[in-house]
Order: C-alpha cells, then structure tokens, then sequence
C-alpha cells in the first residue's frame, strides 16, 4: 500500500502538492527534482525539502523534532504536521489521491523495514555515484557581468572571474559554476537577486542541473595544494565566505554549501587527513540554528578522527546570519585567532 501511494505521488507531483496546501503548507516550488515550501507558520519557501524519487524522502531544515524520526519521508511530515501516527498519515494521503485504504495487521511495520533496507541500499549505490560531468560551453548562455553587490562586499571582479561567476537575466539569478575536486563543472547554483524573494514564494538558490548526491566541497579544485601545504581545512557553508576569504589571502577553505557535515561529505574531508576548522554562519534566529551546541555537534562528527575546531563570535562582532569572514579582514583574522578547539 506504501509503494503504490509513493508510486502515484511520484508518478504525479501536483498531487503531492495537493497534499502540501492542505496540510496548510505555502510558497510551493516544484522542479525536475524536489518540492520546497514553508510550514504553515513558517515563512522560508525552502524549509520544507521533498524529493521526487521513489522513496520521497522528506527534510525539514526549520524545525529540529522532525529530526527524531529515524526515517523521514511524505508521510513523516503528515504525521507531523498532523499529529497522527503512520497509518492514519497512509490513510489521509490515499483519500487525497483517490486510492482506496487496504489497512491490515501487519503492512505498517513490514512497509517501514522495507522501506529503511531500501534506503540503505539506495544510498550505497550513491556511493559510487558518479557525477554528470557538463561541458563549459553551457556557460556562455549566460552574462559575463561584474556582480556589483559582491564587489561592495569585498569580492573582486577578477576574483569573481576566477570563479566563472555569470548572471542570468532573464531570471535575475547570479549563476555560480560548481566544479568537482578535478575542476569539471557538474551544475550550476543560481542566486536570485530579488530581494523580496520569500514574498515571491522563490527559492534563494536553485540548481540548473540535477547532479548526484551532495559530496562537493566548492573550491577544492583551487585550494586542494594549500590545504595540504597548511595541513588545514577551514569550512565555510557558502560559497561567497570562500571567494571573500581568499581576497584576504586565506586559500586553504571549502564550502559545503549546508551547515550540516553530512554523511557524503563526511569521507570527502577525512580523506585530506589535515586539521579542521569549522567556520559557519552566526546563529540565525529565524532557524535557531549554528548555537555553541549546534556547532559543537557537527564537529564531534569529526573529532573521533582529527583534530576540530570551532569559530565562535564570543565577542559580538559578527551580525546574525553573517559568515565569519563578512566583516572585514579584521575581525576575521581575531575570530579565526579565538576558535575553540573540540577535542
């Protein structure tokens, strides 16, 4: 009964989005290859992540309890947001899509095993998954454009040309090429450059091509010799913190593109075996997220296999949101002289 709900949602995404309106969910964007919205008392359009695979696992990046189930999914978040457990959430979405509820004694807990064994193996093959490698030329539909923003903020042109960075204008998005640890391009990042974006019901980034799962650590094609040379890998979650790091002369970091060290990001960092620094955003209200505790836990992730450090604004200098490196060389140079070593 689980497979053949997942089937017809997956076969059909406007159903899942159906199913997102009325569990009182907003700001719905759909594309090739996930659904993202806001919580009904949210109001980040990315909040809420959904995969359209067979499997249509599901991430909430706002609320930390979805968190604590073990195996999340479409009917994860209907039972959270509904507050039902599993079958009444199977039951709710079959009347949503017009299939009929064939309950019975024991599918509910065959169903989750199934579905946990299918999630291991699916991610192992991940594992040797390789990346759809793009040719460059697809760069040239876009603008070669000095992003006059960044510039205020400290990132060169000649900076940004190292990088590629474009400019799409017909959907107002700085495009950002990402490039694998041997320099081939394998997507595109957009950045939109609405400001009004959330009210828009737009996502703030948004891939231009599917590619495999998220093991790519920006800039290791630039800065793989000088993390080696420093025996140093400092990790920044946005790709900004390190064309802005670099204007101060720092080539030995990476962003991960998440705050989160994931598990295929994980191998990607030990594999340098070099020392580690944690360098992500200052707490966000909104999201209540990257707290001392937080931190401290994705770097324990690390610390059973090297040496970990964290970057704390212990001071105050830093704005919420900002990355360490958004208010000058300055105060970068004292927050990366204060970090807290883990273990």
């Amino acid at each position: 009964m689980v497979a053949e709900v997942k089937q017809a949602l997956c076969d059909n995404p406007a159903l899942i989005e159906n199913i997102l309106e009325d569990l009182g969910c907003h700001s719905i964007n759909t594309n090739y290859r996930e659904i993202r919205c806001a919580l009904p008392d949210g109001n980040n359009p990315s909040s809420v992540q959904i995969y359209l695979n067979e499997y249509l696992g599901c991430n909430v990046y706002t609320r930390n309890k979805f968190n604590d189930f073990k195996f999340t999914d479409i009917f994860t978040l209907i039972c959270f947001l509904k507050k039902i457990d599993f079958d009444k959430a199977v039951e709710y979405a079959c009347s949503k899509i017009g299939l009929k509820y064939s309950p019975t004694a024991s599918y509910t807990k065959i169903n989750i095993l199934n579905e946990l064994r299918k999630y291991k193996r699916k991610t192992k093959i991940k594992e040797d998954y390789n990346h759809k490698i793009l040719s460059p030329q697809i760069l040239k539909q876009f603008e070669i454009k000095n992003i006059k923003e960044w510039e205020e903020e400290g990132i060169s042109y000649s900076t940004q040309q190292k990088y590629g960075i474009r400019f799409d204008k017909n959907k107002n998005r700085i495009v950002i090429p990402i490039y694998d640890e041997q320099g081939r391009l394998i997507t595109l990042k957009g950045r939109t450059c609405y400001e009004n974006w959330k009210e828009l019901g737009l996502g703030k980034y948004w891939s231009y091509y599917e590619f495999g799962r998220n093991d790519i650590l920006f800039g290791l094609n630039y800065h793989k010799d000088n993390i080696l040379e420093k025996n140093e890998i400092i990790l920044f979650e946005g790709e900004k913190s390190v064309m802005k790091a670099e204007e101060y002369g720092v080539f030995n970091t990476v962003s991960m593109g998440t705050n989160e060290v994931t598990e295929p990001l994980l191998p990607k960092i030990l594999s340098l075996k070099c020392n580690v620094v944690i360098a992500f955003d200052k707490y966000d209200k909104d999201k209540k997220t990257n707290t001392l505790k937080d931190l401290r836990k994705e770097a324990n992730k690390l610390a059973k296999y090297t040496n970990v450090s964290i970057i704390y604004d212990k001071e105050n200098l830093l704005n919420y949101k900002d990355a360490p490196v958004d208010q000058g060389k300055e105060v970068w140079e004292r927050l990366y002289q204060s970090k807290i070593r883990v273990n």
